[in-house]
This record gives C-alpha cells, sequence and structure tokens, in this order.
C-alpha cells in the first residue's frame, strides 16, 4: 500500500506549505501531493482554495492575482504560499523516489503546465503524478506528455464512466 501525504502533511503543518511537505517527507510517505492554482500571470502557486480567505484571511482570489499579490500574504507565521516550482524543487532535492503528485485546481492550464513540466528533465517528471477533476485538459495533456501518470478525479461516479474515459 502507497500512502501519500495530503497537501503535504496537512494534519502536522499548514496544508500545502513547504512546513508541510518537509512533514510529509520526515514521514517516508511515498507520495506527497499539492494542489496547484493559476495565477494572473500564469504562475503556478500551491494552494487548495480558489482563493485565501480560509488560510490568508483575505479575499484575495488566485486567478485574479500575480503571483507577487498571492507571496504578500502571510498565511501563518509568517509562512508564504509557496510557488509550485519551490515546492517540487523541495521534494525533488530531499530524495530522489518520492513521487508528485500535482493536483491542478481550475481550468485553462495546459499551456502553462506544459511549460512547467518542460523546466524538469525526463528523469525529474518520471516522478510526476498529474491529478484533476477537469478531463478535458487532463486529456490535452496526456496526449503531449504520453508517458506521465495520471489520476482523473470525480465526486460522483457518473453513468457511462468507462465511456467517458475510453474516449479520445
Amino acid at each position: 500500500m502507497n500512502i501519500i501525504g495530503h497537501r503535504g502533511a496537512a494534519g502536522l503543518a499548514v496544508e500545502n506549505t513547504i512546513e508541510s511537505i518537509k512533514a510529509a517527507l520526515q514521514a517516508g510517505v511515498w507520495g506527497v501531493e499539492i494542489d496547484l492554482r493559476l495565477t494572473a500571470d500564469n504562475q503556478f502557486v500551491v494552494c487548495h482554495d480558489s482563493s485565501l480567505k480560509r488560510l490568508g484571511n483575505t479575499r484575495l482570489k488566485i486567478e485574479s492575482a500575480t503571483m507577487a499579490d498571492v507571496r504578500l500574504v502571510n498565511i501563518s507565521n509568517n509562512t508564504k504560499v509557496p510557488s509550485a516550482r519551490e515546492a517540487i524543487r523541495h521534494i525533488l532535492r530531499a530524495d530522489s523516489t518520492t513521487m508528485i503528485i500535482l493536483e491542478i485546481k481550475g481550468k485553462r492550464w495546459v499551456k502553462a503546465l506544459c511549460k512547467l513540466l518542460d523546466s524538469y528533465a525526463v528523469a525529474e517528471r518520471k516522478r510526476f503524478i498529474l491529478a484533476s477533476f477537469n478531463l478535458k485538459d487532463l486529456r490535452e495533456v496526456q496526449r503531449l506528455y504520453p508517458r506521465l501518470k495520471y489520476l482523473y478525479l470525480y465526486h460522483n461516479v457518473p453513468i457511462g464512466l468507462n465511456l467517458l474515459l475510453a474516449r479520445k
């Protein structure tokens, strides 16, 4: 059985922060799952929610803010929302085996995700598993990067799921 640290180790540190990623790695998980959201300037930040209201006590919406705007928000004891690159770099440097599960939130992220993926060596990308509720965009990335692993997420099993997944 593989054990995945959800949002890093959200029960041990503030979710989706470098501290939660460190905690997951120290616990010896097989993989670390982090949530990615695209900012207005097409940069990925690590955040589950569409806004920073719950964690940062601000109404700032990720999709309408720049990376610089998001990085100004203090979410806990001077903890900042990490960029995707920062979080991934931390996991890659920690060891050579921990899988990196990137749950991509929202829409219209294919181009930005491809740019992010292309910034890593093929050997590093082999540790990535891409997950999303957005099947259309996930399929497009799968077409471009067929050797990566993918997870299609869904809340309720729709009738005909096997037909939906079989469509190319």
